[in-house]
C-alpha cells in the first residue's frame, strides 16, 4: 500500500455495468471524491474487469466473487440450516449475517474449519475482509436499490457497510434513492445500518416514515437532499439551443410491470405524434442488457424498421446517451435515467409508469425539477393522457427550458457541497 493514500471501497448498483444510469452516478462519484481526495484509490467492486475499466480506466478491479462468497448465506451453519423450516431459517440467516459481522474473525476460522485454509472459500472470504478492515471509507454510490424491487442487492450491499462499521471504517451512501420498502428482512438492514453512516444524499426528498426515523434515530449521520449525481454529467454537456427531435425509451422488465399489450399501445401513440409533427426520433438506450435492453424494447413498441434489426449498443458510452438526448426537444421514457439525463439539459420529459416502484422514482424526480415532467400512468385508458402529454411537452419546451436548467445547476452545487463535507467528516 503506497503511504499518504486512501483506499475507498466503492460499492454500486450496477455489477455488471450494463445500466448507463448506474455507470453515470458511478462515474460522477469518482470524479467528484476524486477532485476533492487526489490521493484516493478506489476499488469499485465489479464483475465486469474489462468493462469497468473501459468506463472508469483510473480505479482498481474489486471481483464481486469476493463479496459474494463472504455474505452467502449458511457459510457457517452448514447443513444446520436444514433443521429450521420456513420462518426460522429465516432467523438463522439473520442471526448468522449478524454473527459474521460482529464476529469477522471468528466467523473466518468457522469458514477456514469448515471449507480448509486453501479452498477457493475462505481464500475469497478472508480477503475480502482484509479489504474492508484495511479500508479508509466505504461508499455506496447512486441508485434506486433500497426497495423491496432489489431487496436481494440491497440487503449484501447493506451487508457490507455494516461490515465496514463493524472495524470503525467511515461508511457514506450518496445519491440514493429509496423506496417502496416493506420486506422485514430490508428494512431490519436499514435500521441496523443507516445510524452509522457519516452521510447519506438523497436524489430526492420522498423518504418512507420508517427510513426517516433510522436516519434521524442517531445524530451522527448527516442527511443531504442533493438530487442525482449523474445530472452533472448530462448538464456540462447542455447545447446552447433546444433540439428538434423526440427521444423514445420504455423499460420492459419485471420491475416495470409495463405489459406486452400495453406496449404495443404506448408504441400506437408515440408513432401517431411522430407521424402528425413530421419529426425524428432518437433512442434513448439505459438498460444494455442483451436480450432485454431498451433498444430491444423500443424497436418493438414502435415497430419501426429504422430501429435496424442487427443495432448492437452494448457498448455505447454515458456521453454518448447524453449527447443523444440534447438533439432532442422531448423525450418520452419509461427509464428513470433517461428522465435525468433530458430535465439536466432542459429537456421535457414524459414519463410512463405501470408501478410503483416507478411512481416513486419519477415522482421524487418531478418534485426535484417542479417543473418539465409530465406523468403518465399506464392504465386502463391512457391513451388520450399520453397523447395530451406529447403535446403539451412539445409545446412549453422552449418555455420551460431555462427553469429546469436553473433546477439542475442548483442541485449540482447542493451535491458538491455534500461531497465538501463527505471528505471534512471523514478527516474530523
Amino acid at each position: 500500500m503506497e503511504p499518504n493514500t486512501v483506499n475507498v471501497i466503492v460499492e454500486n448498483s450496477g455489477y455488471g455495468l450494463d445500466n448507463l444510469g448506474d455507470v453515470a452516478m458511478l462515474q460522477a462519484f469518482i470524479r467528484r471524491l476524486g477532485d476533492r481526495q487526489p490521493n484516493a484509490i478506489f476499488w469499485v467492486v465489479s464483475e465486469e474487469k474489462e468493462n469497468l475499466l473501459r468506463c472508469i480506466p483510473s480505479v482498481k478491479f474489486l471481483p464481486l466473487e469476493e463479496k459474494r462468497m463472504w455474505v452467502c448465506s449458511f457459510n457457517l451453519v452448514g447443513g444446520l440450516q436444514h433443521f429450521f423450516p420456513g420462518k426460522l431459517k429465516v432467523w438463522l440467516t439473520d442471526c448468522e449475517a449478524s454473527f459474521r459481522t460482529d464476529y469477522p474473525e471468528i466467523a473466518l476460522k468457522i469458514i477456514s474449519w469448515r471449507f480448509g485454509k486453501s479452498s477457493e472459500k475462505y481464500i475469497l472470504c478472508s480477503r475480502f475482509v482484509e479489504r474492508i478492515k484495511d479500508a479508509d471509507m466505504v461508499v455506496a454510490t447512486g441508485g434506486g436499490y433500497i426497495t423491496d424491487n432489489f431487496s436481494s442487492h440491497a440487503v449484501a450491499l447493506l451487508d457490507v457497510l455494516r461490515l465496514a462499521q463493524s472495524f470503525d471504517r467511515p461508511t457514506a451512501m450518496v445519491g440514493q434513492g429509496v423506496g417502496p420498502v416493506s420486506k422485514p428482512r430490508l428494512l431490519k438492514m436499514i435500521q441496523q445500518v443507516y445510524p452509522g453512516l457519516l452521510l447519506l444524499s438523497m436524489r430526492e426528498r420522498l423518504l418512507s416514515p420508517q427510513i426517516a426515523r433510522s436516519v434521524i434515530k442517531k445524530s451522527c449521520t448527516e442527511l443531504i437532499v442533493s438530487g442525482d449525481d449523474a445530472i452533472e454529467l448530462a448538464y456540462e454537456r447542455h447545447p446552447l439551443t433546444i433540439g428538434g427531435k423526440l427521444g423514445v425509451n420504455i423499460r420492459v422488465a419485471e420491475y416495470s410491470e409495463v405489459l406486452s399489450d400495453t406496449l404495443a399501445r404506448v408504441g400506437k401513440v408515440i408513432n401517431k405524434f411522430i407521424a402528425s409533427t413530421q419529426i425524428e426520433y432518437e433512442v434513448i438506450p439505459i438498460s444494455l442488457i442483451e436480450g432485454h435492453s431498451d433498444t430491444e424494447a423500443v424497436k418493438s413498441m414502435l415497430e419501426e424498421n429504422s430501429v435496424e434489426e442487427n443495432r448492437r449498443e452494448d457498448n455505447i458510452s454515458v456521453v454518448e446517451v447524453i449527447e443523444r438526448v440534447g438533439r432532442c426537444r422531448v423525450v418520452v421514457t419509461g427509464s428513470y435515467h433517461a428522465g435525468v439525463f433530458a430535465l439536466s439539459q432542459g429537456v421535457q420529459v414524459v414519463a410512463l409508469t405501470a408501478s410503483k416502484y416507478y411512481d416513486s422514482k419519477f415522482l421524487g424526480l418531478q418534485e426535484q425539477f417542479s417543473s418539465g415532467l409530465q406523468l403518465v400512468h399506464l392504465d386502463d385508458n391512457f391513451e388520450m393522457a399520453l397523447a395530451d402529454a406529447l403535446s403539451r411537452a412539445w409545446k412549453e419546451a422552449d418555455n420551460e427550458r431555462d427553469s429546469l436548467l436553473g433546477a439542475a445547476g442548483q442541485q449540482i452545487s447542493i451535491g458538491k457541497q455534500a461531497y465538501d463535507r463527505l471528505v471534512k467528516l471523514c478527516h474530523d
